[in-house]
């Protein structure tokens, strides 16, 4: 069972994944249906596109990271992008090339299916707080 706090951090995740969603989609629906650019082209640009706004709200609204390692975080965010990227494009070439279900409908299916990898792996790797936690500062103040 999910802790009360999960629950808020996946709503918050849903809907942040719902804005890079809509870049992600109107950006392939632009590129591969209205450009006829190649599909799976179209998918990695779009992505690539999304992960900026994704990170930045996963950070600073559903996660409320304060860390100030950003180097790190954005080295595991961009791991977590591979894995769910490669699952992705395999996903796609299933559906599209071997199913033959349309580019879009494929599209939507695969967000679906992933939703949850991706909430678990940005959750317990990109933005983990144990990681993650800022140093303590050391009080001036000594009591003996």
């Amino acid at each position: 069972m999910l802790k009360k706090k999960s629950i808020i951090e996946l709503i918050k995740f849903f809907f942040v994944g719902g804005a890079s969603t809509i870049i992600d989609w109107g950006l392939f629906y632009l590129l591969a249906i209205a450009l006829s650019i190649h599909y799976q082209t179209s998918l990695v640009i779009a992505f690539l596109c999304s992960l900026v706004v994704h990170f930045s709200l996963n950070k600073k609204f559903t996660f409320k990271s304060k860390s100030n390692r950003i180097v790190l975080q954005v080295s595991l965010f961009s791991l977590v992008v591979v894995i769910y990227l490669s699952l992705s494009m395999s996903l796609m070439f299933i559906f599209v090339e071997i199913i033959s279900l349309h580019k879009m409908l494929s599209k939507v299916l695969i967000t679906g299916l992933l939703f949850f990898v991706s909430f678990t792996l940005h959750k317990y790797l990109t933005f983990n707080k144990k990681w993650f936690k800022l140093p303590i500062e050391k009080s001036s103040n000594k009591s003996d």
